[in-house]
Protein backbone atom coordinates (compact mmCIF):
# COMPACT_ATOMS: atom_id res chain seq x y z
CA UNK A 1 0.00 0.00 0.00
CA UNK A 2 1.40 3.42 -0.76
CA UNK A 3 1.46 6.21 1.57
CA UNK A 4 -2.22 7.20 2.72
CA UNK A 5 -2.64 10.84 2.24
CA UNK A 6 -5.94 13.18 2.67
CA UNK A 7 -6.84 16.36 3.85
CA UNK A 8 -10.60 15.15 5.25
CA UNK A 9 -10.28 11.83 6.47
CA UNK A 10 -8.21 9.70 8.54
CA UNK A 11 -7.13 5.93 7.40
CA UNK A 12 -7.48 4.10 11.29
CA UNK A 13 -5.99 1.12 12.06
CA UNK A 14 -7.09 -1.41 14.72
CA UNK A 15 -6.09 -4.55 15.27
CA UNK A 16 -5.02 -4.96 11.47
CA UNK A 17 -7.93 -3.64 10.51
CA UNK A 18 -7.93 -0.44 8.54
CA UNK A 19 -10.89 1.90 8.02
CA UNK A 20 -11.55 5.68 7.03
CA UNK A 21 -13.57 7.85 8.65
CA UNK A 22 -14.42 12.25 7.99
CA UNK A 23 -12.51 14.51 10.28
CA UNK A 24 -15.86 16.77 10.07
CA UNK A 25 -17.23 13.97 11.70
CA UNK A 26 -14.84 12.60 14.60
CA UNK A 27 -15.97 15.28 17.03
CA UNK A 28 -19.53 14.24 17.61
CA UNK A 29 -19.26 11.14 20.20
CA UNK A 30 -22.83 10.50 19.48
CA UNK A 31 -21.88 9.41 16.19
CA UNK A 32 -20.02 6.49 14.48
CA UNK A 33 -19.23 6.18 11.07
CA UNK A 34 -16.83 4.21 8.96
CA UNK A 35 -15.87 3.29 5.48
CA UNK A 36 -13.78 0.28 5.14
CA UNK A 37 -10.83 -0.63 2.89
CA UNK A 38 -9.22 -3.93 1.77
CA UNK A 39 -7.20 -4.19 4.14
CA UNK A 40 -7.39 -6.82 7.62
CA UNK A 41 -9.41 -9.64 6.43
CA UNK A 42 -9.34 -13.12 6.05
CA UNK A 43 -10.05 -13.29 1.89
CA UNK A 44 -7.41 -14.15 -0.38
CA UNK A 45 -6.77 -14.22 -4.30
CA UNK A 46 -8.57 -10.65 -5.70
CA UNK A 47 -10.68 -11.12 -3.06
CA UNK A 48 -7.92 -10.01 -0.59
CA UNK A 49 -8.37 -9.40 1.89
CA UNK A 50 -11.12 -7.61 3.53
CA UNK A 51 -14.02 -8.05 1.05
CA UNK A 52 -17.69 -7.16 2.54
CA UNK A 53 -19.43 -7.98 -0.66
CA UNK A 54 -21.96 -10.78 -0.44
CA UNK A 55 -22.52 -10.55 -4.23
CA UNK A 56 -19.26 -11.53 -5.28
CA UNK A 57 -18.11 -15.33 -5.42
CA UNK A 58 -15.96 -15.26 -2.38
CA UNK A 59 -16.68 -17.93 0.29
CA UNK A 60 -19.35 -16.98 2.02
CA UNK A 61 -17.67 -17.81 5.47
CA UNK A 62 -14.78 -15.30 4.53
CA UNK A 63 -17.11 -12.60 3.89
CA UNK A 64 -18.79 -13.06 7.70
CA UNK A 65 -15.40 -13.11 9.24
CA UNK A 66 -14.62 -9.95 7.55
CA UNK A 67 -17.66 -8.47 8.55
CA UNK A 68 -16.95 -9.44 12.12
CA UNK A 69 -13.76 -8.17 12.25
CA UNK A 70 -14.74 -5.14 10.45
CA UNK A 71 -17.41 -4.04 13.04
CA UNK A 72 -15.43 -5.17 16.09
CA UNK A 73 -12.65 -3.10 14.88
CA UNK A 74 -15.00 0.32 13.70
CA UNK A 75 -16.91 -0.16 17.23
CA UNK A 76 -20.41 -1.40 14.76
CA UNK A 77 -22.54 -3.88 16.42
CA UNK A 78 -22.88 -6.53 14.03
CA UNK A 79 -25.87 -7.73 14.68
CA UNK A 80 -27.30 -3.61 14.50
CA UNK A 81 -26.77 -3.88 10.52
CA UNK A 82 -29.55 -2.77 8.24
CA UNK A 83 -28.71 -3.32 4.34
CA UNK A 84 -30.95 -2.10 1.45
CA UNK A 85 -30.78 -3.87 -1.67
CA UNK A 86 -29.05 -2.00 -4.07
CA UNK A 87 -30.34 -1.17 -7.95
CA UNK A 88 -28.53 2.39 -8.61
CA UNK A 89 -31.60 3.96 -8.19
CA UNK A 90 -33.23 6.93 -5.86
CA UNK A 91 -35.48 4.81 -3.26
CA UNK A 92 -34.44 6.23 0.41
CA UNK A 93 -35.79 4.16 3.30
CA UNK A 94 -36.50 4.86 7.10
CA UNK A 95 -34.78 2.33 8.92
CA UNK A 96 -35.98 1.22 12.64
CA UNK A 97 -34.79 -0.78 15.76
CA UNK A 98 -37.18 -3.31 14.12
CA UNK A 99 -35.34 -3.52 10.65
CA UNK A 100 -31.90 -4.03 12.41
CA UNK A 101 -30.53 -7.80 10.55
CA UNK A 102 -32.01 -6.49 7.83
CA UNK A 103 -30.24 -8.51 5.08
CA UNK A 104 -27.91 -10.53 7.27
CA UNK A 105 -30.00 -12.07 9.60
CA UNK A 106 -32.94 -11.70 7.41
CA UNK A 107 -33.89 -10.66 3.82
CA UNK A 108 -33.67 -6.85 3.37
CA UNK A 109 -36.66 -4.89 4.55
CA UNK A 110 -35.59 -2.32 1.97
CA UNK A 111 -35.81 -4.00 -1.70
CA UNK A 112 -35.12 -1.64 -4.58
CA UNK A 113 -33.69 0.93 -2.46
CA UNK A 114 -30.27 2.98 -2.45
CA UNK A 115 -30.39 4.77 0.84
CA UNK A 116 -31.65 5.02 4.16
CA UNK A 117 -32.33 7.69 7.14
CA UNK A 118 -32.69 7.09 10.60
CA UNK A 119 -33.09 8.70 13.91
CA UNK A 120 -32.53 5.60 16.15
CA UNK A 121 -29.82 5.19 18.26
CA UNK A 122 -27.99 2.04 17.92
CA UNK A 123 -29.13 1.27 13.95
CA UNK A 124 -26.57 1.05 12.00
CA UNK A 125 -27.27 2.12 8.50
CA UNK A 126 -25.18 0.24 5.79
CA UNK A 127 -24.55 0.93 1.87
CA UNK A 128 -21.63 -1.02 -0.65
CA UNK A 129 -19.55 0.67 -2.87
CA UNK A 130 -16.76 -0.14 -5.25
CA UNK A 131 -16.40 3.48 -7.16
CA UNK A 132 -19.86 5.24 -6.39
CA UNK A 133 -19.56 7.42 -3.75
CA UNK A 134 -21.31 7.43 -0.59
CA UNK A 135 -22.83 10.58 1.08
CA UNK A 136 -22.61 10.62 5.24
CA UNK A 137 -25.34 13.37 6.47
CA UNK A 138 -25.68 14.10 9.68
CA UNK A 139 -27.85 16.44 11.46
CA UNK A 140 -26.73 17.23 14.90
CA UNK A 141 -29.36 19.12 16.70
CA UNK A 142 -31.96 16.71 15.73
CA UNK A 143 -29.51 13.87 15.85
CA UNK A 144 -30.43 12.46 12.30
CA UNK A 145 -28.68 10.53 9.87
CA UNK A 146 -28.41 9.23 6.14
CA UNK A 147 -26.22 7.50 3.94
CA UNK A 148 -26.62 6.82 0.19
CA UNK A 149 -25.05 5.21 -2.49
CA UNK A 150 -25.01 8.08 -5.50
CA UNK A 151 -23.05 6.65 -8.34
CA UNK A 152 -23.89 8.36 -11.62
CA UNK A 153 -27.67 6.83 -12.35
CA UNK A 154 -28.39 7.39 -8.46
CA UNK A 155 -26.38 11.20 -9.04
CA UNK A 156 -28.61 12.07 -11.95
CA UNK A 157 -31.65 10.76 -10.06
CA UNK A 158 -30.56 13.31 -7.61
CA UNK A 159 -30.87 10.76 -4.60
CA UNK A 160 -28.59 13.22 -2.53
CA UNK A 161 -31.79 15.75 -2.92
CA UNK A 162 -34.30 13.47 -1.92
CA UNK A 163 -32.53 12.56 0.89
CA UNK A 164 -32.29 15.71 2.16
CA UNK A 165 -35.94 15.90 1.35
CA UNK A 166 -36.42 12.72 3.62
CA UNK A 167 -34.34 14.17 6.07
CA UNK A 168 -36.54 16.67 6.45
CA UNK A 169 -40.02 15.58 6.23
CA UNK A 170 -39.40 12.82 8.61
CA UNK A 171 -37.33 14.48 11.67
CA UNK A 172 -37.86 17.98 11.14
CA UNK A 173 -34.30 18.71 10.25
CA UNK A 174 -33.35 21.84 8.13
CA UNK A 175 -31.18 21.43 5.16
CA UNK A 176 -29.23 24.45 6.49
CA UNK A 177 -28.26 22.44 9.60
CA UNK A 178 -27.37 18.97 7.91
CA UNK A 179 -23.73 18.30 6.90
CA UNK A 180 -22.67 16.44 4.08
CA UNK A 181 -19.59 13.95 3.84
CA UNK A 182 -18.60 12.80 0.14
CA UNK A 183 -17.08 9.60 0.72
CA UNK A 184 -14.19 7.39 -1.38
CA UNK A 185 -14.98 7.47 -4.76
CA UNK A 186 -13.51 7.40 -8.83
CA UNK A 187 -12.22 10.25 -9.33
CA UNK A 188 -12.90 12.75 -12.28
CA UNK A 189 -9.57 12.23 -14.15
CA UNK A 190 -10.25 8.47 -13.46
CA UNK A 191 -14.21 8.45 -14.33
CA UNK A 192 -14.09 8.47 -18.25
CA UNK A 193 -17.83 7.84 -20.04
CA UNK A 194 -19.38 7.51 -23.19
CA UNK A 195 -21.97 10.40 -24.94
CA UNK A 196 -24.89 8.25 -23.43
CA UNK A 197 -23.84 9.40 -20.11
CA UNK A 198 -22.56 12.36 -20.52
CA UNK A 199 -26.43 13.75 -22.04
CA UNK A 200 -27.80 12.50 -18.63
CA UNK A 201 -26.29 14.87 -16.66
CA UNK A 202 -26.68 17.51 -19.48
CA UNK A 203 -30.62 17.20 -18.79
CA UNK A 204 -29.99 18.48 -15.59
CA UNK A 205 -30.15 21.93 -14.20
CA UNK A 206 -26.30 22.07 -12.89
CA UNK A 207 -25.10 25.73 -11.80
CA UNK A 208 -21.98 25.18 -13.36
CA UNK A 209 -21.93 21.96 -16.07
CA UNK A 210 -18.61 22.51 -17.02
CA UNK A 211 -17.35 21.59 -13.37
CA UNK A 212 -19.36 18.25 -13.63
CA UNK A 213 -18.37 17.23 -17.27
CA UNK A 214 -15.29 17.27 -18.57
CA UNK A 215 -13.24 17.36 -21.73
CA UNK A 216 -9.72 16.10 -21.71
CA UNK A 217 -7.58 15.11 -25.12
CA UNK A 218 -11.11 14.18 -26.55
CA UNK A 219 -12.57 11.94 -23.76
CA UNK A 220 -15.54 12.93 -21.14
CA UNK A 221 -15.28 12.69 -17.66
CA UNK A 222 -17.66 12.82 -15.12
CA UNK A 223 -16.59 14.65 -11.52
CA UNK A 224 -19.00 12.53 -9.29
CA UNK A 225 -17.75 14.54 -6.28
CA UNK A 226 -18.52 18.06 -8.17
CA UNK A 227 -21.84 16.71 -9.03
CA UNK A 228 -23.20 15.59 -6.02
CA UNK A 229 -22.16 19.33 -4.50
CA UNK A 230 -23.90 20.71 -6.93
CA UNK A 231 -27.06 18.89 -6.20
CA UNK A 232 -26.85 19.22 -2.43
CA UNK A 233 -26.35 23.00 -2.56
CA UNK A 234 -29.50 22.98 -4.59
CA UNK A 235 -31.24 21.14 -1.63
CA UNK A 236 -30.54 23.77 0.86
CA UNK A 237 -27.21 22.55 2.27
CA UNK A 238 -24.20 25.29 3.20
CA UNK A 239 -21.52 25.32 1.61
CA UNK A 240 -19.18 24.99 4.21
CA UNK A 241 -21.18 21.88 5.89
CA UNK A 242 -20.68 19.41 2.51
CA UNK A 243 -17.03 17.98 2.54
CA UNK A 244 -15.58 15.89 -0.78
CA UNK A 245 -13.14 13.04 -0.29
CA UNK A 246 -9.99 13.53 -1.74
CA UNK A 247 -9.68 9.54 -1.94
CA UNK A 248 -9.75 8.23 -5.50
CA UNK A 249 -10.86 4.82 -5.66
CA UNK A 250 -9.09 3.41 -8.22
CA UNK A 251 -5.64 5.77 -7.85
CA UNK A 252 -5.89 4.20 -4.28
CA UNK A 253 -6.20 0.70 -5.78
CA UNK A 254 -4.13 -0.86 -3.15
CA UNK A 255 -6.35 0.71 -0.50
CA UNK A 256 -9.21 0.30 -1.74
CA UNK A 257 -11.54 -1.90 -4.21
CA UNK A 258 -12.51 -0.31 -7.64
CA UNK A 259 -14.56 -1.98 -9.81
CA UNK A 260 -13.07 0.14 -13.06
CA UNK A 261 -9.67 -1.18 -12.31
CA UNK A 262 -10.07 -4.36 -11.70
CA UNK A 263 -13.78 -5.53 -13.25
CA UNK A 264 -15.71 -7.87 -11.42
CA UNK A 265 -12.52 -9.47 -10.35
CA UNK A 266 -12.61 -7.65 -6.92
CA UNK A 267 -14.17 -7.27 -3.52
CA UNK A 268 -16.56 -4.82 -2.32
CA UNK A 269 -16.72 -1.92 0.11
CA UNK A 270 -18.94 -1.23 2.66
CA UNK A 271 -20.03 2.63 4.64
CA UNK A 272 -21.53 2.72 8.04
CA UNK A 273 -23.39 5.03 9.92
CA UNK A 274 -25.22 4.55 13.42
CA UNK A 275 -26.16 7.08 16.15
CA UNK A 276 -25.01 6.10 19.68
CA UNK A 277 -27.35 5.40 22.71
Amino acid sequence: MSIFHSEVMNLNIVSAVAYLTFKKFEKYDFLNHAFSTRLGGVSVGHFRSMNLSFKTEDRKENIQENQKLFCEAAGFNENSLVKPIMIHGNKIGVAKAVNRGSGDKKLSDFPDTDGLITNEPGVTIVTSHADCPSIFMLDPRKRAIGLVHAGWRGTVRKIAQKAVNMLSNEFGCDPEEIMCCIGPSICSDCFVVKKDVVEEFWKLDFSDIGKVVLNKKGNFHINLYEANKQILLKSGIKEENIITSDVCTMCNKGLLFSHRASGEKRGGMLAMMSLRG
